[in-house]
């Protein structure tokens, strides 16, 4: 891409944006272990080096399951409103360090409510709280995303229809979209899933997209091709979570493409969760080349030790991009953001100065 300069260096200095952060999977050790400690949260170890064993990803593991392990502990740290305001705003604050410019960040609201027995409106207190402070210290915008994860019937109380309620309530404090998933669980056959949640998850799809919020599906990550095709079909995807298992259906492939619906992909992720087994065999580039709407993102970045810039670092050293396949990319990212159609006209302005500068 860039023979004569650091690679690295040109683009970390690009403006980006990210689609697919989750806040769970954003707290740095050094965080946790500072939150821990000023409000005694029981830890395994107060060591920061072995803590950061514990809530970091450093190799490839073999499946969803113990990739997400983790979290379980990463959650113990948003112990009240206060503590989840630090959080997010360190959080945001990191990736305006990374010259993200728009970040769209995951709440999970439900799993962050359930580890100190919090209301759904503590969480967004905290949330919101943390997220004025970080945009009013820094040049960054957030859009958030709640929703349930597949798995949201271990919340107990907390139900789909909960979160939803929640996040309608908090349009006006930055609320862009609601993210469902149309994967089934580990070890639960897809045809369950379908018969279990596909109804209620219609139904709350099109609540959130009546009442004025983005629809995002996690699809095509542990599951295969046709459930990125129920999320596009069935649940009125305008974006799709990861989406990688696509490639395995060449009709559900082409829907992707002709429907245009962008994919917010998450290559060190896919790779570190064992759902893509190398860099190698990631389809990134075919679905670039195709014609898919591809956009790159972070995931967990710190649960993955990453950040956006080491994610297109890698994407240009192994799928032989170059400069303008990065610009490409980047534009992707805020044509499909979840932004108000005002906003969104002044970001694509700033990123296409930004290339008008760069030639």
């Amino acid at each position: 891409m860039d023979n004569t300069g650091n690679l690295q260096e040109t683009i970390f200095s690009m403006l980006k944006v990210d689609l697919h952060r989750h806040l769970i999977g954003s707290v740095k050790p050094q965080t946790f272990l500072e939150v821990a400690r000023e409000y005694n949260i029981p830890l395994p170890t107060h060591d920061l080096g072995q803590l950061k064993h514990l809530i970091t990803i450093s190799k490839p593991v073999s499946n969803l399951r113990d990739f997400l392990k983790p979290l379980k502990l990463i959650t113990q740290c948003f112990y009240d409103e206060d503590a989840i305001a630090k959080i997010t705003y360190e959080a945001v604050r990191d990736a305006y360090k990374d010259n993200i410019r728009y970040l769209e960040l995951i709440v999970g609201s439900a799993g962050i409510a359930l580890a100190h027995k919090l209301s759904l409106d503590e969480v967004y207190r905290g949330v919101i709280k943390g997220v004025r402070k970080a945009e009013n210290d820094f040049r960054v915008k957030v859009g958030l995303i709640d929703g349930p994860v597949f798995k949201w019937r271990k919340y107990g109380t907390h139900s789909p229809e909960e979160v939803l309620e929640v996040s309608l309530d908090h349009k006006k404090d930055g609320v862009v979209g609601f993210g469902l998933s149309s994967e089934s669980k580990e070890g639960v056959p897809f045809s369950r899933w379908r018969r279990e949640l596909r109804k209620e998850y219609i139904r709350i799809s099109k609540i959130a997209r009546e009442s004025g919020l983005h629809v995002t599906v996690h699809a095509g990550e542990t599951s295969g091709a046709e459930s990125v095709k129920d999320a596009i079909e069935i649940l009125s995807a305008d974006r799709i979570g990861h989406g990688v298992n696509v490639v395995d259906d060449p009709e559900v492939l082409k829907l992707l493409v002709r429907t245009k619906t962008p994919l917010e992909i998450c290559l060190t992720s896919n790779i570190l969760s064992g759902v893509v087994k190398s860099i190698s065999q990631h389809p990134f580039k075919m679905l670039y080349e195709l014609g898919a709407i591809v956009t790159l993102n972070t995931d967990d970045p710190s649960l993955c030790q990453i950040t956006l810039t080491d994610e297109y670092v890698r994407a240009v050293k192994y799928f032989n991009l170059n400069l303008r396949d990065v610009k490409s990319i980047t534009l992707n990212a805020v044509k499909a953001s979840f932004l108000p159609l005002k906003d969104k006209k002044k970001l694509l302005a700033l990123f296409k100065h930004e290339r008008t500068k760069a030639g």
